[in-house]
């Protein structure tokens, strides 16, 4: 149990950003015209699906070509160690992984997770992590689970009776690593990461399309024949995007904040403690 937080933040982690396995050593080329042209009509059904007809009267915003001239080194994050992080905008660094890899993180979500093509879970999923501290509250298709980590232990909580059950930390939990270098928060995203496959991660294109009602700008990537596309609000990233032959998750991004509520790693008063 000790492990659990940092395991299922990883692959929170991975749902949020759509992270995929695999590196290579170019930027940007004419070479990723091929990614596009196998992206785009996976891309295209994904945007007719969501979107209003194109002759809504909303505004777009102006297209921006992405930018890759940030240097930053990610070397030793668990970004850097499944994404060649080279491949991703200036922006998307900015937005979402320096995001990611801090040792602060609020992240609230919810979408539609897709398992197979035409079969699909709605999920929510609220995460909150200040170094050692964090709390994971998740529901998928109806399923549960509500955990908060603080100095004391590790809190499973059970909403409908009120009732925190808790296993007591040990002597390793004072000496924990940081959580991307966590063995079992490795483990859970090198998995999640290889459903994509070996292929890298390619830039394709930016754009601006109306998504959800919305006017926003776009970045899409492709992971082999899986696309990625990451929808923005000005500078806020609102939704990621993926179609993974015809399987298409949508995942709204209500909150990626860089801060952490203290209140998040306590039991509500009106829980009743019990130890494991």
């Amino acid at each position: 149990m000790k492990k659990i937080i940092c395991t299922l933040l990883a692959a929170m982690v991975l749902l949020t950003v759509s992270a995929c396995s695999g590196k290579e050593n170019t930027a940007k080329s004419p070479d990723n015209t091929g990614a596009s042209s196998q992206t785009e009509q996976s891309s295209d059904a994904v945007s007719s699906e969501s979107s209003p007809s194109s002759d809504s009267n909303v505004s777009l915003p102006a297209v921006e070509e992405a930018a890759f001239n940030s240097d930053k080194d990610y070397s030793g994050t668990i970004t850097s160690k499944f994404l060649d992080v080279s491949k991703l905008s200036d922006k998307t660094k900015s937005c979402v992984v320096d995001v990611l890899n801090g040792d602060k993180l609020t992240v609230n979500a919810e979408g539609k997770i897709s398992i197979a093509k035409g079969i699909t879970m709605d999920f929510t999923a609220a995460i909150c992590k200040d170094g050692t501290n964090s709390s994971f509250n998740m529901n998928i298709a109806g399923q549960g689970i509500n955990i908060i980590r603080n100095d004391k232990g590790t809190y499973l909580l059970d909403d409908e009776n009120k009732t925190a059950t808790l296993t007591k930390n040990d002597a390793s939990d004072t000496n924990e690593s940081a959580f991307y270098s966590n063995p079992a928060a490795n483990k859970v995203v090198s998995f999640i990461a290889g459903i994509f496959g070996s292929d890298p991660i390619t830039y394709v294109k930016s754009g601006a399309e109306v998504f959800e009602g919305e006017a926003m700008s776009y970045e899409e990537y492709a992971v082999g024949k899986t696309s990625i596309k990451l929808y923005y609000n000005g500078s806020t990233i609102k939704y990621a995007v993926i179609d993974k032959d015809g399987a298409v998750s949508s995942v709204k991004v209500n909150t990626l904040t860089a801060s952490a509520d203290p209140k998040s790693f306590t039991v509500p008063e009106e829980y009743t403690v019990k130890d494991k």
